[in-house]
């Protein structure tokens, strides 16, 4: 399992690569088509998908939190920085 997640992990990084203006609304979208694809990179159930994602588009594509599970495994940390505070030395990160 953890080699399928992988892929998927790379496949979606190399995607967001690419295409670094993509809205959230596409980002379910492509994880919605990994899931229905037929090597099933994802862990979730089609049905519980949809119901997931009817919901999320209900509410205008509301931020959605990581678990509690998932904050104490990983510790994530974000920062969202205004383009035009940029500089050269800022491009390596």
């Amino acid at each position: 399992m953890e080699r399928r997640e992988s892929a998927f992990c790379r496949r979606l990084t190399t995607h967001l690569r690419r295409y670094p203006q993509m809205a959230v609304q596409d980002l379910y979208k492509l994880i919605f088509q990994a899931a229905m694809a037929a090597v099933g990179l994802l862990p979730f159930a089609l049905d519980e998908l949809r119901r997931f994602f009817a919901a999320m588009q209900a509410q205008a594509f509301p931020a959605v939190h990581h678990s509690k599970r998932y904050r104490q495994a990983y510790r994530p940390a974000y920062r969202v920085i205004v383009q035009r505070f940029l500089t050269d030395h800022s491009a390596r990160w």
